[in-house]
């Protein structure tokens, strides 16, 4: 009998093997088993050059890889859609146009989430007047149009970070979301240098969790950026202005929302064992510790 490996999400660790497999050049013949590709987007964005992207140094297409190519090369299955459940007891997943797709191993890679929901409780107005950074493609089609709008005013740019999702301990994953926020708040300066830009931590010193060397290094060259740095939260966001947790607030025309990822809403249900902050609880080999048959490769 078939098996059905299923590969959710176009992210880098499923774009390796999609490479390995077309290398090899067997084209569909995977020792008996099917490999099914679900993926909504027909490129998957880079978002680690982003920063590169924001700050005009690379095109879309430097960010980007065609699945289609790659697609055709190992003659798997691609199907364009979204899941929005998880079986994990049934193996089945459910997708948007309504098809349901069973599995005997299945492997998630997705862009991390911004649960616009979540955002919007925590941070009043956020939806309505905020630029989410994620989903990338959709951040990538609309910053052009922040670019327009900068060449014929100078705008206020703050980056937010933190929000729903930030808690007390340091985590590998809040230290590169941190990163992500810096990086993106030089590119956005670097970008609109005649614009003034302001990072907002979310609450948490600037780059806590470094040595203090480099937090004195980095603090010392976002100044001579003249990008502002305030160690505070925002806990809403109107129109011209964003409101701080300390009963400040800041005027601003474009608040970027490069808040904290949130679990993918489909995990809640899906009966795998979840952590503490509700993403998939994996081993060391990134197996669903509950689930062996479930990977998640997310973030890698």
């Amino acid at each position: 009998m078939t098996r059905q490996l299923v590969l959710l999400g176009s992210g880098p660790a499923h774009l390796r093997l999609l490479a390995l497999l077309a290398k090899q050049g067997l084209h569909g013949d995977w020792g008996g088993a099917r490999i099914t590709l679900i993926s909504r987007n027909q490129r998957h964005i880079d978002t680690r050059l982003l920063p590169g992207f924001i700050a005009g140094r690379l095109t879309l297409e430097d960010c980007s890889v065609d699945l289609e190519p790659l697609v055709q090369k190992t003659g798997i299955q691609w199907i364009e859609a979204q899941a929005t459940a998880l079986d994990a007891k049934a193996q089945a997943l459910l997708l948007a146009d309504g098809q349901e797709i069973r599995y005997d191993w299945l492997s998630i890679n997705l862009e991390p989430a911004q649960s616009r929901e979540r955002v919007e409780q925590h941070m009043p107005g956020a939806l309505n007047n905020g630029l989410f950074t994620r989903p990338s493609s959709v951040f990538c089609k609309l910053w052009p149009s922040v670019m327009e709008l900068a060449s014929t005013q100078a705008l206020r740019v703050a980056v937010v970070c933190g929000g729903p999702g930030t808690n007390t301990t340091v985590e590998k994953q809040d230290i590169i979301e941190e990163r992500a926020g810096i990086e993106l708040a030089m590119a956005v300066h670097r970008a609109l240098p005649h614009c003034a830009t302001t990072l907002i931590t979310g609450g948490a010193p600037l780059a806590s969790a470094s040595a203090a060397s480099m937090r004195q290094t980095l603090a010392k060259t976002l100044k001579a950026r003249r990008i502002t740095v305030l160690e505070d939260a925002a806990i809403a966001i109107k129109p011209g202005e964003v409101i701080l947790a300390r009963g400040a607030s800041l005027a601003c025309d474009v608040p970027v929302l490069a808040v904290n990822a949130h679990p993918h809403a489909f995990l809640e249900a899906s009966g795998l064992a979840l952590d503490a902050r509700g993403f998939m609880a994996v081993d060391a080999a990134l197996h669903s510790i509950s689930h062996a048959n479930v990977f998640s490769a997310t973030g890698t």
